[in-house]
């Protein structure tokens, strides 16, 4: 078997089940945000067709797994970019620090968002994403977060961007990082969102904010079912991957607006749940990439 790429799972792929599943009718109550969405998850990929959108994060994480594969085991290395800035980053001095440091800043991101018409860009300047390979080995991310002043104000996420290894024929053959997602669901990593729907969207709720659960662990989709009743929410939808609940929003100087008071402890789910259980080099042949 001849494997010679790796793509964006998580991106790439969804963007297309994006257009396969934008009309279909099993399409999550309350998950799906503005027209860029895909039918069983609120992500916020990139929207079908935007070739320069993909062709850009594709260069990028070349990038990425270049950055990776840049030292041996016993070194760690970063490789990051804060949204807003020019320039993606290699460090391999303050690995730690610089992965801890942007992971911090995620966690104490004001969880507020504010309805408005405007949807993400999909352009990477607009994210904030940071992965790192431990002196083990072990790959820590991709952790994306898009949300703000740089995305829109609609709508904040941090994922787990997954990267197969697929053979000529699109086989997926190889996982790097959340191994069990290929057992449970094989097509993206986990996920924490909130947003709202857009007006003109067939699930908006007038002063509805969506929150958005994706996680194979049963404990903390528990934990989000107890949340979400502790706010006076309603499940929408409820499986053994995909949680989304409705929660009321308040109004402010006439605009529907919710602040999220457990956007740290979810957000710290998903970037804990974004590691590798094998090593990098043990997961890809020295030649994968050539």
């Amino acid at each position: 078997m001849n494997i010679k790429k790796i793509i964006p799972f998580s991106f790439v792929a969804l963007s297309v089940a994006g257009a396969l599943c934008a009309c279909s009718d099993t399409a999550v109550v309350g998950a799906d945000v503005q027209g860029n969405s895909v039918a069983l998850s609120s992500s916020s990929v990139v929207e079908p067709g935007s070739s320069n959108s993909l062709n850009e994060w594709r260069f990028k994480r070349e990038e990425t797994l270049a950055a990776l594969r840049s030292v041996r085991t016993g070194t760690a290395v970063t490789y990051s970019h804060v949204a807003g800035d020019a320039d993606y980053q290699t460090d391999t001095v303050t690995a730690h620090e610089s992965f801890d440091r942007i992971v911090q800043s995620i966690l104490d991101f004001n969880p507020s968002i504010r309805y408005t018409e405007k949807s993400f860009s999909g352009l990477l300047d607009s994210a904030t994403y940071v992965a790192m390979k431990d002196e083990e080995g072990l790959v820590h991310g991709e952790i994306i977060f898009e949300g703000g002043e740089h995305a829109t104000e609609n709508q904040i996420e941090v994922k787990c961007g997954i990267s197969y290894a697929v053979d000529d024929d699109g086989n997926i053959v190889q996982l790097l990082t959340g191994d069990e997602w290929l057992k449970y669901h094989g097509s993206f990593g986990p996920m924490y969102e909130i947003h709202f729907n857009w007006k003109s969207h067939p699930n908006y709720i007038p002063n509805k904010a969506v929150k958005y659960m994706l996680s194979v662990d049963s404990t903390t989709r528990e934990e989000f079912r107890k949340d979400c009743a502790l706010e006076n929410g309603e499940l929408s939808h409820d499986d053994d991957l995909q949680v989304v609940c409705l929660v009321e929003a308040e109004l402010k100087d006439g605009v529907e607006t919710y602040t999220d008071p457990y956007w740290k402890k979810y957000a710290k789910h998903i970037v804990e749940s974004c590691v590798s259980s094998r090593k990098f080099e043990d997961l890809f042949a020295a030649d994968l990439f050539e």
